[in-house]
């Protein structure tokens, strides 16, 4: 039997815009619009790519950084690859272009913003053999930056590199994820978490992102979502909800039949009163002796509970640390992570023998928005000038030139391409002008991502500073700017 590409799923269909516009299916245009790749961009974009043909052979230097951190010290970067694949590895079509042009004047009859510069791609499509010509460097999956410093340049000609700026800027998204992750990984200390968000996610695509990330830095390896448990080849754990024990003629009933069923299962505590639920798994640990079955806490004072049920499972000599597991869920904050772990070290049990976090909107929902970490992607050359962004927040200046970090003498250095090396720079080519330095996105990517964070987490701490290059640079920006 002949196997489809892959890449077959995500080209361009051979329809027209007039036959797009008889469909009434929000699903079905969804799907066909998103593949149109000369659509992935935004108005403000395509307006100055527009404004700007004239200067259409004049090559441009853009960056992406993420100026703050989680935790004031360092980010993890995490999707690079991910992204540029999905935009570049695929060749721009005729239909493609031809569909965006009539969409764009059909947006001319409505008096909407129709400013398209239909030459630009043309010209990639004749010219390009239907590939972008552009340069990408990239740091590593799995690289950690400090804030500011450049996780992604794109290089060529004028607006075409910052086309696809909305989509290069999803970065931020596995990236905060990720670092999340690491905070949480650093207290712990243990593989004790699983990924109960499915619910709390916008869609697969978003859950499945996440996973990854989790998987990268916390070895995060079981989710309840079957769809990114089969995607990324991954445990899928399972549990009790409160409407299972509503639908019995009492709660006791429900908790006998699911520990029959059940070699392992964990039970909900709070549909009526948690500790007094607590009470009746133990009884049933009691009762069945050869099964794992966990109380898991899902409200009010977790901490409490916690040892409450910590101290029961002693008094019944239930204290082995393969087995007697409490499952606590529905947390909120790290803060209450800690608060957890402070409690239960404080009643004189090791936390990592017995407790198990099961978290969701904490993975990857709270506070998971690029202003965490205010992404930007900047201009910082052209063929003309070196350009940067200034501000009385020295935090909010971007960097000139055509940066990248390089480690030396045990300090992190944002120094210019073409200045000499010395030891080790963390940027490096990812795409050019059609020719990939890299394989598609394997699943083996997450394992080479998790190494690559702990390769690097020895200059996490470093003090990253300018080059004398690139303070001489932004001296001659200021003279430039600033003249009177």
């Amino acid at each position: 039997m002949k196997t489809a590409n892959i890449l077959d799923y995500k080209q361009f269909p051979d329809i027209s815009f007039e036959d797009f516009q008889a469909i009434p299916y929000i699903e079905d245009r969804k799907e066909i619009a998103k593949r149109n790749k000369i659509l992935r961009t935004d108005a403000y974009n395509r307006t100055m790519d527009y404004i700007k043909w004239d200067r259409w052979d004049k090559n441009e230097t853009f960056y992406l950084a993420l100026r703050k951190a989680q935790n004031k010290k360092f980010n993890v970067i995490y999707g690079v690859k991910n992204i540029v694949d999905e935009v570049l590895r695929i060749p721009v079509t005729q239909k493609e272009l031809d569909f965006a042009d009539d969409y764009y004047k059909y947006q001319a009859q409505k008096w909407w913003n129709d400013k398209f510069n239909k030459k630009r791609w043309q010209k990639v499509i004749d010219e390009h053999e239907w590939m972008l010509p552009i340069k990408v460097y990239w740091v590593p999956d799995g690289t950690i930056l400090k804030p500011g410093e450049p996780a992604l340049r794109v290089e060529w000609e004028a607006e075409l590199a910052a086309i696809f700026e909305p989509i290069f800027m999803r970065l931020f998204y596995q990236s905060v994820v990720a670092t999340n992750a690491r905070i949480i990984e650093e207290i712990l200390d243990e593989w004790r978490i699983v990924e109960f968000g499915y619910r709390s996610s916008i869609n697969d695509d978003m859950h499945i992102s996440a996973m990854e990330s989790l998987i990268v830095w916390a070895w995060i390896n079981k989710t309840s979502s079957d769809v990114t448990a089969a995607t990324l080849d991954i445990f899928a754990d399972w549990t009790t909800a409160h409407r299972f024990f509503t639908a019995y003629p009492t709660e006791d009933e429900a908790m006998q039949e699911a520990v029959e069923k059940n070699e392992k299962i964990s039970l909900l505590v709070d549909s009526v009163e948690a500790y007094a639920w607590i009470d009746k798994i133990i009884d049933l640990k009691i009762k069945y002796p050869k099964k794992i079955i966990a109380p898991r806490l899902d409200s009010g004072d977790l901490a409490n509970q916690a040892v409450y049920a910590l101290k029961k499972m002693k008094e019944n000599n239930m204290l082995n640390s393969m087995k007697d597991k409490i499952v606590v869920a529905d947390i909120s904050t790290i803060d209450d992570i800690i608060e957890i772990e402070l409690a239960v070290t404080n009643a004189w049990f090791n936390p990592k023998d017995y407790i198990v976090y099961w978290l969701w909107g904490l993975l990857i929902a709270r506070e998971k928005t690029r202003d965490i970490v205010s992404a930007w992607y900047k201009l910082s050359n052209t063929e003309e000038w070196w350009t940067m962004k200034f501000s009385n927040d020295k935090w909010k200046e971007s960097i000139p030139g055509v940066p990248n970090i390089e480690i030396r003498n045990w300090k992190r250095y944002i120094v210019q391409e073409d200045e000499k090396q010395d030891w080790v720079r963390l940027l490096i080519p990812l795409y050019d002008k059609w020719e990939f330095f890299y394989d598609r996105p394997k699943i083996d990517d997450m394992q080479l991502a998790r190494k690559r964070m702990l390769d690097t987490a020895e200059f996490a701490d470093y003090e990253s500073k300018f080059s004398d290059e690139t303070m001489k640079i932004i001296e001659e920006v200021k003279k430039r700017v600033w003249k009177k």
